[in-house]
């Protein structure tokens, strides 16, 4: 989703592959959250890594609101930046990643690392959508 002086725009690469084939091409079998809004659109784009990495974007432009569910097989085992957040209901601890643009929840589950963000545009800006434990609920609804 981007911003643009007529209002927010969907901008994706019409020649990229529909977001179901792109799921196919990740080795790993591809998790997807239950969004608290509904989107209008979704698109899924594989992340150039030396691991298998997968952004899933689900957006409502007309409420201005996104959320990036970015996925990897890393096996990186350093301990994440950024202060501790909710621990999940399976027990996972979290991190919270967020800024000034985005609010945002890392976790690893099930051999897979996760990132969670989510974002909102208000006066033609980026802004935090969700508080970090209203991304653990989602987080917790990963299927």
């Amino acid at each position: 989703m981007g911003i643009t002086d007529e209002g927010l725009k969907w901008d994706i690469d019409k020649s990229a592959p529909s977001y179901d084939d792109t799921i196919e091409r990740v080795s790993f079998k591809v998790k997807e959250i239950k969004s608290p809004f509904p989107p209008s659109h979704k698109a899924a784009s594989i992340i150039k890594a030396p691991f298998d990495m997968i952004q899933l974007t689900y957006a409502s432009l007309e409420q201005g609101r996104q959320l990036i569910l970015v996925e990897s097989n890393s096996q990186d085992t350093s301990e994440p930046e950024g202060k501790s957040g909710p621990k999940l209901r399976n027990g996972a601890p979290t991190w919270i990643q967020s800024d000034s643009q985005m609010s945002a929840l890392y976790w690893k589950q099930d051999g897979l690392t996760f990132l969670l963000m989510s974002n909102q545009v208000k006066n033609k800006k980026f802004i935090p959508l969700y508080d970090e434990d209203e991304l653990a609920i989602i987080a917790n609804s990963i299927y």
